[in-house]
């Protein structure tokens, strides 16, 4: 059986939907394959003892490509604001990060030394202008070559896992401001109120509502390349091969099994060696943990400075109380591993979030019970690639494009990353003719 699309998206994750949906919006026939039976990949809910936890994306971030991507296709932005600032626990004691001048401030905090934080903020200033570019060396180097002050480390730690997704020692400097540069003054957020796969299900209403199809439970099991394009893709459905003829093709597979699935044949040496050396997944911890009351008086992010690997934590049901079963509430932490790419110990890296949990949350032991531990590492991570090592969307092919977060925009994080990637991809086919 041979179909035929303008276009075909591999994976229905938010890069995938958000792709799809401008396309079909647009006016491309569109048609969406999704390996699972459900929407979303990482951006998807379980329903678990009458709680909605999340596959993987925990915040939202409001106002910002994301949000814009929902307008653009006339969706329905499922989100609801939460009135919470993101706040940061420094030796046991809480702090509102203030809209301006917040970072110094909270710098002056951690490291209760004055001079350090100056020797530290000229060249930051420098950075943040644009007039010094930092060296590539890790930001745990960079800060190092200014002050040996533990606490200043220690805020620049959580900071980058909590929205970076690795660890200071592993985030080059370089990156670390194009992320800041890019999410000055992003600071509204929220949660789905029916988890974050109704936000793949608001865009995928609208795909159906533009003319394009979605598929599920069906597995892509080769991207078609003859004469230097993508002609299409060969799917699995309901047990039997589909050849999917197609203009172009999109793929939030990621870009390692992108090129699995079109055969490195078609791809330059140079191309290849990037998937190779340059790609590294993020890998991260994530806990579910219900109570009877809030186990925060914030809904969060609370992000607190000198724990072993927990870096953020929420309660969004202070928010969105339709995520738990009445009367209960949840909360959700996720950590980073001791190295975020690599081998480590799981069960030893379980314990040290878990032990986190005990110091950080006041009763955690008593007042808590533990619903689930997610990982994330390998072929299902955080992030498939650390900020900075991303890939760009354009592949060698002409017409085969990657979206999602293995080409993530420089300093672009989370789910808003992968919604830029879309917007990229599509800008680009019209600029192209296509």
């Amino acid at each position: 059986m041979t179909r035929a699309y303008d276009v075909v998206v591999i994976g229905s994750g938010i890069g995938g939907m958000c792709a799809a949906a401008r396309l079909a919006r647009a006016g491309h026939r569109t048609l969406v394959v999704e390996k699972l039976p459900r929407l979303g990949g990482r951006c998807s809910t379980i329903d678990y003892k009458g709680y909605k936890l999340t596959t993987g994306a925990i915040l939202v971030n409001c106002g910002d490509v994301l949000e814009q991507t929902f307008v653009d296709v006339d969706a329905e932005f499922p989100v609801r604001r939460s009135p919470s600032r993101a706040i940061y626990r420094i030796r046991g004691r809480d702090y509102d990060l203030p809209a301006k001048g917040g970072l110094r401030a909270l710098a002056e905090i951690a490291a209760q030394d004055q001079e350090a934080t100056e020797r530290l903020w000229q060249p930051m200033r420098r950075a943040l202008r644009g007039e010094e570019r930092p060296p590539a060396i890790s930001v745990r180097s960079w800060i190092a070559g200014y002050t040996d002050n533990q606490g200043i480390q220690d805020l620049f730690q959580v900071i980058i896992a909590a929205f970076m997704g690795i660890n200071s020692d592993e985030a080059l400097a370089p990156d670390y401001f194009d992320y800041l540069k890019v999410m000055a003054g992003a600071v509204a957020h929220g949660y789905a109120p029916h988890g974050s796969r109704s936000l793949v299900e608001s865009l995928a209403r609208a795909v159906r509502r533009d003319g394009g199809e979605i598929w599920t439970e069906t597995r892509a099991t080769q991207i078609v390349v003859e004469d230097g394009l993508a002609r299409g893709v060969v799917v699995e459905r309901k047990g039997q091969p589909v050849t999917i003829e197609a203009k172009t093709v999109v793929s939030d597979a990621g870009p390692k099994r992108t090129v699995e699935l079109a055969g490195a044949e078609h791809f330059d040496d140079k191309y290849l060696q990037l998937i190779e050396k340059r790609l590294l997944p993020a890998g991260c911890i994530v806990t579910f943990t219900a109570s009877d009351q809030p186990l925060m008086e914030t809904a969060g992010p609370l992000m607190p400075t000198g724990t072993r690997r927990v870096c953020l934590l929420c309660t969004p049901t202070l928010v969105c109380p339709e995520l738990a079963p009445p009367g209960k509430h949840l909360l959700e932490a996720i950590g980073t591993l001791g190295a975020s790419h690599g081998p480590v110990d799981m069960n030893q890296e379980i314990e040290l979030h878990l032990q986190d949990l005990r110091d950080t949350i006041p009763g955690y032991g008593e007042k808590g019970e533990l619903l689930m531990v997610s990982s994330y590492r390998d072929d299902w991570p955080e992030y498939r690639s650390w900020p900075g090592r991303d890939l760009p969307q354009k592949t060698p092919i002409p017409n085969l494009y990657n979206v999602g977060d293995g080409v993530k925009p420089d300093g672009w994080p989370g789910l808003s990353a992968s919604a830029e990637s879309a917007r990229l991809v599509v800008e680009e086919l019209h600029a192209s003719g296509t």
